[in-house]
């Protein structure tokens, strides 16, 4: 993955080389999954990749990609597919009927699952101190509101149940608002990486 962060690098640099690279490292392999999967014509598959392709540059140039974690391919993999459900959809729409096999939530891939945890470790990377351990004690530490108030707050004492009560609810609303704004803020990153809609 180091590779692939120093390339990452480049790229936003403006490296051609870079690019180039990329590009010429995920398209068979991009091609063999969509051409399997979807059933394309060649001519499809490369203007998918293509669209695929310029969509992952502008959000890698917008700064919404700031690591690589598990490779290219299934980055762009996970765009290709929400560019073509897209299109699928606009087209449906078109002609006034939607095939429920293309909204089946077994089509979710571990691609997506790989560009959502990256949009996520981004936007938690830059929130604000507060938030990021309100969120990793409730979230990964499984505190209680309580437990979580009480770290914060070691001079309050147990027995100080007017201001217990009250610590617990500011630390729930706090928690609900951080919760709120992380999630506001990965789904629009979501949705300009065309991984939502």
């Amino acid at each position: 993955m180091r590779e692939d962060n120093l390339l990452l690098q480049r790229i936003r640099a403006g490296d051609d080389r870079a690019t180039e690279e990329v590009y010429l490292l995920c398209r068979n392999d991009f091609f063999r999954a969509f051409a399997h999967k979807w059933k394309l014509t060649s001519d499809q598959l490369i203007e998918l990749y293509q669209d695929s392709f310029i969509a992952l540059l502008e959000s890698i140039q917008q700064g919404k990609i700031d690591s690589i974690h598990q490779g290219w391919l299934p980055l762009l993999k996970g765009i290709g597919r929400n560019v073509l459900l897209m299109q699928r959809r606009k087209e449906a729409k078109n002609i006034g009927s939607v095939e429920p096999a293309l909204f089946d939530p077994s089509h979710t891939d571990a691609e997506d699952q790989e560009a959502f945890l990256q949009v996520l470790s981004t936007e938690l990377n830059q929130f604000e101190t507060k938030c990021k351990e309100l969120l990793e004690m409730r979230v990964l530490k499984a505190l209680s509101f309580k437990a979580i108030y009480q770290q914060l707050n070691p001079s309050i004492l147990p027995t100080d149940d007017p201001l217990l009560s009250s610590g617990i609810a500011g630390i729930r609303v706090q928690y609900g608002r951080c919760v709120e704004r992380l999630r506001k803020k990965v789904f629009e990153q979501l949705k300009n990486l065309g991984l939502w809609n």
